[in-house]
């Protein structure tokens, strides 16, 4: 079997790539225990002024816009969500919304970083080592198209209660954002599949020669 490997720059290059996936897994995973202790950084907003910059939780940008203006005409909307944020069976709703939403995406980062990061090892069959974790992102990105848009969903539901009686479910789908991600993680399962395809054909060749 032909011992793919990449030229040194390129395999730098994807070294690097695969470290900078992995931290970005890793802070996603760990912004998870965010809703359990500072629920209002579910949003992040960074405010510049002349005095410097100071990170500011926003939650109410989560809410969907006709939510939004609905809760801007209240004069009490933040305290009333504060007040909500504070409730434990509060922040153990938004926790369990979180990981729905961040769990397949941490899977999906981490996989990408192990498997381009095994593309620039340069021991020889790194594309072979490479196409598991490769092909383990493309079912997390397929798992994450329809989890997302249901966490995101659970978790306006929960936020939606701080403004009035109890909301059942509130559900909010991009059905065209829906289908797009379905269809790139399908393709990206597919290329996988001819990759790996290739490579045992290629195996059986020099088995056979």
């Amino acid at each position: 079997m032909h011992e793919y490997s990449m030229s040194v720059g390129r395999a730098r290059a994807c070294r690097w790539l695969g470290c900078a996936f992995g931290l970005a897994g890793l802070l996603q995973a760990a912004s998870i225990a965010v809703v359990l202790f500072a629920p209002r950084f579910l949003a992040l907003q960074i405010d510049c002024m002349r005095g410097g910059c100071a990170a500011v939780g926003v939650p109410m940008t989560l809410l969907s816009d006709r939510l939004r203006n609905t809760a801007a005409a209240m004069t009490n909307a933040a305290d009333l969500l504060d007040l909500h944020l504070g409730l434990p069976t509060v922040r153990l709703e938004l926790f369990f919304a979180q990981l729905v939403i961040d769990l397949p995406v941490v899977g999906l980062l981490l996989s990408v970083a192990l498997g381009v990061h095994a593309l620039g090892q340069r021991k020889g069959h790194d594309l072979a080592r490479a196409l598991p974790w490769l092909r383990r992102a493309a079912v997390f990105a397929l798992v994450a198209a329809p989890l997302i848009p249901l966490g995101e969903s659970i978790r306006t539901t929960v936020l939606m209660q701080a403004f009035g009686p109890p909301v059942r479910f509130y559900l909010s789908m991009e059905f065209q954002r829906l289908v797009l991600n379905l269809l790139l993680a399908l393709v990206a399962l597919a290329v996988t599949w001819a990759l790996a395809a290739g490579l045992r054909a290629e195996q059986d060749l020099a088995e056979i020669v």
